[in-house]
This record gives structure tokens, sequence and C-alpha cells, in this order.
């Protein structure tokens, strides 16, 4: 991968940040599955390779650009209110677990595909001196997930239970965390956090 990030004051209260990274990812893996078969009287035979899937080499690929800009502004040197937008990105990958099977959506869920998420973000950072001094923080935040990435249950051409990473579709995250902390003393600090979580799946494709 290839990053880069600056920050820019446009004054003493105002700041903007930009960052951008290409990420190039490269997995691969192989599978030998083998059935070994018993005659009636329980002896082993010689064992058998299977034929679905048998031997499978998967190989998943990809790159993709992500990025952040942030624009803060501090009406005091203790507060600073901020807006972030950020594009991030997880990688495709194999699942040794999975097989190749044309009757899924995309023709096969031995691999799967990258993930994307845009994230919007506002919240605001304060610091308190005095007796008891502190800080105080607070976001609001929205995810939006496409191509996501889930764990699904699926029964293989061999009828073997098992379970594979899918793209299965589309969903969106928002919620709010607060973060608080005093100093009492020196040597003994206090905290409170609190998340709240709000989450729905918008689109699913079923794989099975």
């Amino acid at each position: 991968a290839i990053y880069t990030q600056a920050t820019y004051d446009i004054n003493d209260q105002w700041s903007a940040t930009g960052g951008a990274r290409y990420t190039w990812d490269e997995t691969k893996g192989k599978v030998h599955e083998v059935a070994y078969k018993f005659d009636s009287d329980g002896i082993l035979e010689a064992p058998d390779e299977v034929v679905a899937p048998g031997k499978v080499d998967m190989e998943q690929k990809s790159d993709k650009p992500t990025w952040v800009t942030d624009l803060s502004y501090k009406p005091t040197p203790e507060t600073m209110v901020y807006g972030k937008y950020t594009r991030g990105y997880r990688q495709g990958s194999v699942n040794p677990a999975g097989e190749h099977n044309p009757a899924a959506s995309g023709g096969r869920i031995d691999i799967h595909g990258p993930e994307k998420v845009d994230t919007f973000e506002i919240g605001s950072k304060l610091s308190f001196e005095g007796r008891l001094p502190g800080i105080f923080n607070v976001a609001v935040f929205y995810n939006d997930f496409r191509d996501q990435q889930l764990q699904q249950g699926i029964l293989t051409s061999t009828g073997v239970a098992s379970t594979a990473i899918v793209n299965a579709g589309k969903s969106r995250i928002w919620g709010v965390e607060i973060e608080s902390n005093v100093n009492v003393t020196d040597n003994l600090q206090l905290g409170l956090a609190y998340t709240y979580l709000n989450t729905e799946v918008l689109e699913l494709e079923d794989f099975s």
C-alpha cells in the first residue's frame, strides 16, 4: 500500500486534514479433500479423492483507494468541533471451507470480494481545568456498508455442513459515542463511556 496525509491550518481556529491510501491485496488458498471409505465390516478401504470439490486452488486479488477528509474548528483553546468523512475498505479473500458453487450468486463461494464502507462523523472534544480537570467528548456517526462480508452457513456438495464468508449485501449503522474522564487526584482518574448503535441490513443475498 501507499499512503499520504497532510493537515493545513487555515487560521488559528480552522484546520483541514486530507489523506489518501491505495491498497493492493492478494490471497491464495489450496484445498485437497479426501474421503475415507469403510466396508460393511468396518475395515478401511483405500482413500478415494472426492470428486467435488476434491482439489481446489483459490486466489483472490483486490485493490481499492481509501481516503479521509476532516474539517475542525476551535472556538476556544479547550474546545474543538469537527466533521469527518472516511472511505474504508476490507480486502477480499478466500474461503478454504467453502467450495465452487455454480448455483450461488456470482458463481462461487470459495472466494469473496472486498467490502466498502463510507463513514460520516460529527463531534466535539472538550478539555477543562480547575480542581477536577478532565475531558468530555461526544460523536455522532453513520456508516454505509456495501458488499458487506458476512459469515453464512452452507451445505457442500458432499453433504458436509460448513461456513463461508460471502458478500451478502448492504447495511447501515448509526450511533452515538460519549466519553468523559475526570482526574480526581494525580493518581486517580474516573471515566465514563456510553455507546448507542442502531443497525439495519438493507439488502441480503441468499447463497445457500
